[in-house]
């Protein structure tokens, strides 16, 4: 079908060419979402600024780097601590946030003096650190700040340090997309080959397009390190500035996110003659095939088969757990651009997932013919989608689960569907074959959380207060896997918190058959049941096999007290008849508030029947009074003789009546 037009947009007609829904036999080139364009005037989109897609996504996330934002203070907080990049140096880059602080009266008299006076501030406090990145925003744009000439001056009076100018205010594209590319360019034009690496092994890359979000980067570099290839530059995860300075000595380029780090890695192959390879490290098989390809470029696909028999053999049974109870789920990716492509195979192939929709916050049309080309028939893909329309699209579609945001992911969760958060995670890594798994892991969790139907539950009431969850609860599966770095106990395993999430980490029991009623209060003794039999769920440690062994003695039994028990079918039906009638005042007034304007229509409209029904009646019964109606009747025939005599018979009377109607007329108008 053509690009769909939802029914939130109807009001805002173009954003018609941003939905695609796909469907069998058409030709999708015809087809693809608009997409890198301004957003439509009126559609509340989801996207950054290309300051953000500078500082925010890339230039950030360097270990060794001060950064300096030109502008006022909230454009710093905004992009700090938004997104988990870990780091070996106790991740100095997540702590400090740096600013001039620009306030009106700098605006007014210009900020470089402000600025300078902060960069050296800055390395003063922090003497161990020689680099910088000093970045504009919109406020220091507008007014003309030289950024260079202060930084030329700085770097003069310090001596010892280097400092890279970013000048990409949030203004200078239609998202965080034009930041990518102006440090992208930037960099290379200004600092690669002014820094020699030191070079360890035969075999050199440079990983681009990984920020090392909750330790991705530390799963690759395990990886190249089995391998023996060494890893010149990271772009940007966990990386530093001067190794940054050194990607010209690399002798190939992966490539993970071609968006973001695309534009330095066609550069670099321009100037340098380093040729680019594209992978995908997300997902189970996806990096089966990245360790190939890179094994097959310097010649050492045994090494490379080698790391992937042994972390296959290590996580394999753990993604087939997980494969059969997410088989057929549906899930939406909603994220930034090229992880709407790496992830929709990953999860279809790799877990049997079914993708039934994708939005991109600032994705380019090659990126929707990837997406689109790898996608299924009836998906729905969105460009620089808004709030109302992912509410349209959920209640389409009804997914079981949405990667995306945290903003659209609070949006989701007030419908009570789960969210993992696609650009931060829950529990990373998600890189690798590790990553994959803790993927699973937290799809699973979400998916099969009773959480969500705990939310639809209102306990502000007395009696809904005193729900008890009253439920089989059987310990289905026991999926606990020996391993010899994996887990030993399930207190072991449950670590939320970690800033890098522990890949081992396999739920004990699957909870199924959730049936919420409102019955009684937990008794102390269901309570101690629960207890014992959660402790016996937790020190449990075998293999898989025993596992299904064990399941058989952990069949829970309904949670009910003996009272319950004896109760009978009526006796549960007078009590639910009577718990309504009970709050039948509540919901009474709860609806009157809801429905005011239309209670008050539906008694005007009774009282005008009534009134009239009134006048009416009253008009009968003076008919019945003899002469009167014959007095009434001679009083208007006089009353309209007196009229025509007075107003219509002259044309000076005829002007006078014009003119008071006139008066009347304005005297109405006025009020």
């Amino acid at each position: 079908m053509p690009l769909k037009l939802l029914k939130c947009d109807e009001t805002i007609p173009e954003r018609e060419k941003h939905v695609y829904i796909k469907e069998k036999g058409e030709d999708t080139t015809q087809f693809l979402p608009l997409s890198n364009i301004e957003t439509i005037p009126g559609s509340l989109s989801e996207r950054g600024c290309s300051y953000c897609g500078a500082k925010l996504v890339i230039g950030g996330v360097l270990k060794d780097t001060i950064q300096m934002i030109h502008g006022p203070i909230g454009c710093a907080y905004d992009t700090w601590h938004t997104k988990r990049y870990p780091s070996d140096n106790g991740h100095f880059q997540l702590k400090y946030v740096w600013s001039s602080d620009m306030k009106e009266s700098h605006i007014v008299f210009g900020g470089e003096k402000q600025l300078k006076k902060s960069i050296l501030e800055a390395f003063a406090e922090f003497p161990d650190i020689k680099r910088m990145i000093v970045y504009t925003t919109c406020a220091t744009a507008l007014i003309g700040d030289d950024i260079r000439a202060v930084v030329k001056s700085a770097q003069k009076e310090l001596g010892d340090v280097d400092i890279f100018c970013v000048e990409c205010p949030g203004f200078a594209g239609v998202s965080q997309s034009k930041g990518h590319h102006v440090l992208n360019i930037a960099w290379i034009n200004e600092k690669v080959g002014t820094f020699e690496p030191e070079i360890t092994s035969p075999y050199t890359i440079n990983v681009i397009g990984d920020y090392n979000i909750q330790g991705d980067t530390f799963v690759l570099e395990k990886y190249m390190e089995k391998m023996g290839v060494q890893i010149i530059a990271h772009f940007t995860g966990n990386g530093t500035y001067d190794a940054l300075r050194g990607m010209h000595r690399a002798q190939l380029n992966v490539t993970n996110c071609a968006r973001s780090a695309g534009y330095i890695a066609n550069e670099l192959k321009k100037r340098y003659g380093i040729p680019r390879m594209d992978v995908d490290t997300w997902g189970f098989d996806y990096c089966q095939e990245a360790l190939r390809k890179i094994g097959a470029f310097f010649g050492i696909e045994d090494r490379a088969e080698a790391v992937i028999a042994e972390e296959v053999a290590k996580y394999q049974d753990k993604m087939n757990w997980y494969k059969e109870r997410l088989k057929g789920k549906k899930v939406c990716i909603w994220t930034g651009g090229p992880r709407l492509w790496h992830w929709t195979k990953a999860l279809e192939d790799d877990l049997g997932m079914q993708v039934v929709s994708m939005s991109s916050k600032f994705g380019h049309q090659e990126d929707f013919e990837k997406v689109i080309a790898r996608g299924q028939e009836g998906t729905i893909y969105i460009d620089d989608g808004n709030e109302l329309e992912f509410f349209e699209v959920l209640e389409m579609i009804r997914p079981d689960v949405v990667l995306t945001g945290p903003r659209v992911g609070a949006l989701v969760k007030k419908l009570h569907l789960p969210y993992i958060n696609g650009h931060g995670y829950h529990n990373g890594p998600y890189m690798g074959f590790e990553g994959a798994v803790n993927m699973a892991r937290d799809l699973y969790n979400a998916i099969y959380s009773p959480l969500m139907n705990l939310a639809g539950i209102d306990i502000r009431d007395d009696e809904i207060e005193r729900f008890v969850l009253s439920a089989n609860i059987k310990a289905e599966e026991l999926p606990v896997f020996e391993d010899n770095a994996d887990i030993s106990t399930q207190e072991d395993c449950v670590d939320t918190n970690s800033l890098v999430g522990n890949s081992s980490f396999i739920p004990t029991a699957e909870v199924k058959g959730w049936n919420l009623e409102l019955k009684t209060l937990v008794t102390e003794e269901n309570r101690r049941f629960m207890d014992s039999e959660v402790q016996q769920a937790n020190s449990v440690n075998t293999t898989l096999g025993d596992a299904i062994a064990v399941e058989e003695n952990l069949v829970m039994e309904t949670h009910t007290s003996p009272t319950q028990l004896q109760l009978s079918q009526w006796q549960l039906i007078a009590r639910k008849f009577w718990v309504i009638f009970k709050q039948l005042p509540k919901y009474i007034a709860k609806f009157s508030s809801q429905n005011q304007q239309l209670i008050l229509g539906i008694v005007f409209i009774i009282a005008a029947l009534i009134a009239a029904k009134l006048v009416i009646a009253l008009l009968n019964a003076i008919n019945e009074i003899p002469l009167l109606p014959f007095v009434f009747e001679l009083t208007g025939i006089s009353y309209v003789g007196w009229f025509i005599f007075r107003y219509l018979l002259k044309a000076s009377a005829r002007q006078e009546l014009v003119t008071k109607i006139r008066f009347v007329q304005q005297e109405i108008v006025a009020k």
